[in-house]
């Protein structure tokens, strides 16, 4: 093939993507202009493509620059992600999403109504037996009383910080962390401040880090616990598509990646 056949032959591919690109940008902003408006009454509600991998959760609402569909559906079933069973893409594939409730009794069935509404979803509960981990406390605790009411759990990628955290919601989080169901067997009735901090093995790091810190102690054991079976789930063609966007710009800055994630968030 000669230098000027080759160059013109590169041409066309890169205008090829160029156009193929052009066509993905603008279905998905039409898309994102047509999609219809939150199904809840939220005092604040968007979602768009991932920037991150960070979240925070309350009982009033969740903000996360990029958690999983994983993640969103056991928010809004106040059940561990490990223990939602489902297709492997919802470990996968996250988006940006903030959602607000006016109060804590509303914001969970609002989100399940928004993620049933976008996401297509059909579940049920059911008990399974799985090996599990069991957090129990020794005489030794020493763990922090809360400083200020109002709990909050913030999550990233090898640390955590939890506030006005009951022992059950410690469990929770460690149960995130090391991906297996954690059962809270402490007996403590407080509500603490912490941090945690984790490296490449989970299990073996903080394990010791959570007896020589606070006093707890993390066993493997078997246990009957609840799960929630997803059943059918099927994203609309609009989350599809902003789905995709981050790959558009994976190798961008992050400015830029975020300026581009707000353009195909859907409010």
């Amino acid at each position: 093939m000669s230098r000027r056949r080759a160059l013109r032959v590169g041409l066309s591919v890169v205008l090829g993507l160029v156009v193929v690109t052009v066509l993905f940008v603008g279905l998905a902003l039409l898309a994102v202009h047509l999609h219809a408006p939150p199904a809840g009454n939220w005092v604040e509600f968007s979602i768009g493509p991932a920037t991150g991998v960070s979240a925070s959760i309350s009982p009033v609402q969740i903000r996360s620059d990029g958690i999983t569909v994983r993640g969103m559906i056991a928010t809004a079933y106040d059940i561990p992600a490990v223990r939602v069973m489902g297709p492997p893409w919802l470990s996968r594939v996250r988006y940006a999403i903030t959602a607000v409730a006016s109060d804590a009794a509303s914001f969970r069935p609002t989100l399940r109504q928004e993620l049933d509404q976008r996401f297509h979803l059909q579940t049920h509960f059911e008990p399974r037996t799985y090996d599990v981990f069991v957090l129990t406390a020794s005489r030794d605790v020493r763990l922090l009383d809360s400083s200020r009411p109002g709990p909050s759990t913030w999550i990233e990628d090898r640390t955590a910080r939890l506030r006005d955290a009951s022992s059950e919601r410690i469990a929770a989080a460690v149960q995130s962390i090391v991906g297996k169901p954690v059962i809270d067997e402490t007996g403590l009735r407080g509500s603490y401040d912490l941090s945690l901090d984790w490296r490449d093995d989970p299990v073996a790091s903080l394990t010791p880090f959570l007896r020589e810190r606070f006093g707890l102690q993390l066993a493997p054991a078997r246990r009957d616990v609840d799960v929630l079976v997803i059943d059918a789930v099927r994203r609309d063609p609009t989350l599809f598509l902003v789905g995709q966007a981050p790959r558009l710009t994976r190798h961008a800055p992050r400015r830029l990646r975020e300026h581009v994630a707000g353009i195909f968030t859907i409010r």
